[in-house]
């Protein structure tokens, strides 16, 4: 099982003071599905970090599903159920949202069906930090497949917000970092508060300002 992790590194100054002013990490990841009407969920928040932090996830999954069908901005997803998947595999959501996994799915791709009769919010969670967390909200409609391929994107920002996991977010409420480890298994980040993060000299980062519309950057097309 593959593991990958993104290194930031800043001065001990900016962590008293960013923590002197209750800032926490957010982080996103990239995913893409096959419908339209997705959304980017808060993956993780955290207020532990210190001068050196590593950021550690897997290539480990769960499909979830939710009743809550409304996927609007600040909207907090309520998972209802949850099965453990990977790809090739399909998950199949019964009337009473029970599921079920099993092998026909592509390859290159985790699948959602649900049965006549009820829809349902559905995503991906994947493991950070040794806990299974959302990267997504996207409906699924009965009848219907939805398909999801991860990608090694991640998205870093401080903020005071208080947005917990699950959240979703489609406008970016800080200046962030979009990690691209395509390629690779770890990179370093730096953050300074009045430089902003770093590096900006690498084709595997970008500058995300604050309000960017996350959408796009975070949900492609599968």
């Amino acid at each position: 099982m593959a593991k990958f992790s993104v290194n930031i590194t800043i001065s001990q100054e900016n962590v008293t003071t960013l923590k002197q002013q209750g800032f926490k990490l957010f982080g996103f990841k990239a995913v893409n599905v096959s419908v339209q009407g997705g959304s980017p969920v808060i993956w993780f928040e955290t207020n532990q970090y210190l001068a050196s932090t590593d950021v550690k996830w897997e290539e480990q999954y769960q499909a979830y599903i939710s009743q809550d069908t409304q996927i609007s901005p600040q909207t907090v997803i309520q998972a209802s159920n949850s099965a453990d998947i990977d790809m090739g595999q399909t998950m199949t959501i019964s009337t009473t949202g029970a599921l079920n996994v099993t092998q026909d799915g592509p390859n290159n791709a985790i699948s959602v069906t649900a049965d006549l009769g009820v829809s349902w919010t559905t995503g991906l969670n994947q493991l950070v930090d040794g806990v299974p967390k959302p990267l997504c909200a996207v409906p699924v409609l009965s009848g219907f497949l939805d398909q999801f391929v991860p990608i090694n994107k991640v998205l870093l920002m401080f903020a005071t917000s208080s947005f917990v996991s699950g959240t979703v977010i489609v406008q970016a409420f800080s200046p962030g970092i979009l990690v691209d480890l395509t390629g690779a298994d770890t990179r370093k980040i730096s953050f300074d508060i009045a430089k902003g993060w770093g590096p900006t000299n690498q084709t595997w980062v970008k500058a995300v300002p604050v309000n960017a519309n996350l959408t796009p950057l975070l949900i492609g097309n599968a």
